[in-house]
C-alpha cells in the first residue's frame, strides 16, 4: 500500500519533494486516496489492530537487543511517517473530513490491545500489546490537529521509546536468569533482587503514567487535546483504555515482584550487574527527568513544529 501511495504521489505531483507538497494542492479525492494508502501502510508498521499480529511474534522470536530496538525506534517510523507524509500531503479540510473515521479505529485498537495484554502469559507479548495501546493513544493526539495534541503525540513518542526499551531490557534480564517468559512462573523477586525491583517498579509505574514520569505528561497533553474535539463517549472510551493499561501494568508488577515465590526460581536469584544497572538506571533517569522537567522537551517540540 505504501509503495502504491508513493507512486501515486509521484504520478500526481511529479516529485517526492516535501517542499512541493506544501506548495501544490491536490484534488480532495486524490488526497483521500493517498491518505488511505499511506495510513494503511504505516498502520501495519506502527502497528494498529488488526494489522498487529506480526509484532508479538516478532518480539517473542527476537533477542533482547532486537526487541529494544524494534519497540524504541522502529515502531516510531510508522507514527512519524503518518505525521510527516500524510499531514504534508493532505490539507486541513480533508483531514477533518477523515478524522471521524480514524478516531473510532484508534479507539478500537486501544481497547482491543489492552484487553489482549491482560490475557497474555508471555511477558514479551504483554509488553508488545502495551506498545500497540500506547501507539494508538498517541495518534489520538496527532489527529486532534491542534498544538497541544501534536506536542503530546511527539512527547509520547520519546516517552514510549524510553519506557518500552526499559521494559524489554528488564524482560531480557529475567529471561537470561530463569530461561522463561511465562509470567505464571514468576513471583516474589522483590525479596531477592531489590535493586532490580526498584528499577522495574519505576519502569512499570511510568508505563501506567504515574505523575512524575514522562508518560504522564504526554498523556495529559493528548487528553487535553481530545476533550474539545470529541464528545463524552469518546472521552469515556479513551479513559477506559487507559484504565485497562493500568490494569495489565499492575498485574505484571504484582505477578513478578510481589506474588508468592516460585520453586522454579530457586536458582540464579542474582541481582543486577553493573552493566545492567547502568542501562536500566539511565533509562529510568531520563523517564523521571522528562516527567519532572517536561518543559525541556516541550519547548523544543513547540519551536520545532509551530515557529
Amino acid at each position: 500500500m505504501l509503495l502504491t501511495g508513493i507512486g501515486l504521489v509521484y504520478f500526481k505531483l511529479g516529485t517526492l519533494d516535501f517542499v512541493q507538497f506544501q506548495l501544490t494542492q491536490l484534488a480532495k479525492t486524490d488526497q483521500i486516496l493517498i491518505f488511505g494508502l499511506f495510513f494503511g501502510g504505516f498502520a501495519a508498521k506502527i502497528p494498529l489492530i488488526p494489522l498487529h499480529l506480526w509484532l508479538p511474534e516478532a518480539h517473542v522470536e527476537a533477542p533482547t537487543v532486537g526487541s529494544v530496538f524494534l519497540a524504541a525506534v522502529l515502531l516510531k517510523l510508522g507514527t512519524y511517517g503518518v505525521y510527516r507524509t500524510v499531514f504534508s500531503i493532505c490539507d486541513f479540510e480533508t483531514l477533518s473530513a477523515i478524522k471521524p473515521i480514524v478516531i473510532p479505529f484508534l479507539l478500537v485498537s486501544l481497547i482491543s490491545s489492552s484487553l489482549s495484554a491482560i490475557r497474555q502469559i508471555d511477558i514479551k507479548k504483554i509488553v508488545a500489546y502495551s506498545s500497540v495501546a500506547h501507539m494508538s493513544f498517541s495518534l489520538l493526539g496527532l489527529f486532534s490537529m491542534n498544538q497541544f495534541g501534536i506536542v503530546g503525540f511527539l512527547f509520547l513518542m520519546i516517552a514510549h521509546g524510553l519506557i518500552s526499551a526499559s521494559m524489554f531490557f528488564a524482560v531480557g534480564m529475567l529471561y537470561d536468569r530463569f530461561h522463561t517468559r511465562n509470567v505464571m512462573y514468576y513471583g516474589g523477586l522483590v525479596q531477592f533482587m531489590p535493586i532490580f525491583s526498584v528499577l522495574y517498579f519505576i519502569t512499570i509505574f511510568s508505563n501506567l503514567s504515574m505523575p512524575g514520569t514522562c508518560n504522564f505528561v504526554g498523556e495529559l497533553f493528548v487528553l487535553y487535546s481530545v476533550w474539545p474535539m470529541s464528545g463524552i463517549p469518546t472521552i469515556v472510551i479513551t479513559l477506559l483504555g487507559l484504565f485497562l493499561v493500568v490494569m495489565f501494568s499492575l498485574i505484571l508488577l504484582y505477578r513478578i515482584l510481589f506474588y508468592q515465590i516460585s520453586s522454579l526460581l530457586a536458582t540464579n536469584l542474582i541481582d543486577v550487574t553493573i552493566r545492567e544497572f547502568l542501562i536500566l538506571g539511565i533509562l529510568n533517569l531520563y523517564i523521571i527527568i522528562f516527567g519532572l522537567k517536561p518543559d525541556v522537551l516541550i519547548n523544543f517540540l513547540q519551536v520545532a513544529n509551530f515557529n
